[in-house]
């Protein structure tokens, strides 16, 4: 399955991980590349979806949470994964 983090603060940052190992409580991933399937460098935004490329090494042992009936695991103090749908999911950048 793949995961999906959205987070930034004067701009959003999308981010996709692909489940490479599941325990009962746990997640091994590994990073995603992203592929923008839209961009409008006139507003600095733009769609992106999950590409295929791993990036980096595996990230071991995510504690898997569930709060109101929806799973997602903490990358960071500022950072949630959770499943994704599949569709393109809204960028913007600053700069």
């Amino acid at each position: 399955s793949i995961l999906y983090s959205s987070w930034g603060y004067e701009q959003t940052n999308i981010e996709f991980y692909k489940v490479i190992k599941r325990t009962k409580s746990t997640v091994t991933i590994v990073r995603l590349s992203e592929d923008i399937v839209e961009h409008n460098p006139q507003y600095m935004s733009g769609y992106t979806s999950a590409g295929e490329e791993v990036v980096g090494e595996p990230i071991k042992s995510k504690r898997i949470t569930s709060r109101g009936g929806y799973e997602s695991i903490k990358l960071s103090d500022y950072k949630r994964a959770y499943p994704w749908d599949g569709t393109r999911k809204y960028f913007s950048y600053y700069g």
